[in-house]
């Protein structure tokens, strides 16, 4: 929610049910995901070359599907989220 609100208080909502979902927790990453479906939302596949992109600079344990899991290494290697 923290990353969403600069999007709303600029006045631009999202539009349509897709959803990308990137987390530093793979189980925190299939909780949210179950709670997109829930709500009617899907998690579209993504591109072979985004995929691509993010297996770059993912650990090899890391998943560049939706959901999209950075792993802890996150937390030594923050610049992994600009990519993702």
């Amino acid at each position: 929610m923290i990353a969403f609100a600069p999007f709303t208080s600029a006045g631009r909502l999202p539009q349509g049910k897709n959803v990308a979902i990137v987390s530093i927790s793979g189980g925190i990453g299939i909780t949210l995901a179950d709670a997109c479906e829930g709500l009617g939302l899907t998690l579209p596949m993504l591109k072979e070359s985004t995929m691509a992109k993010m297996k770059e600079v993912l650990p090899f344990f890391a998943s560049a599907q939706n959901p999209i899991d950075m792993t802890g290494k996150f937390m030594t290697h923050p610049q992994i989220l600009l990519t993702c």
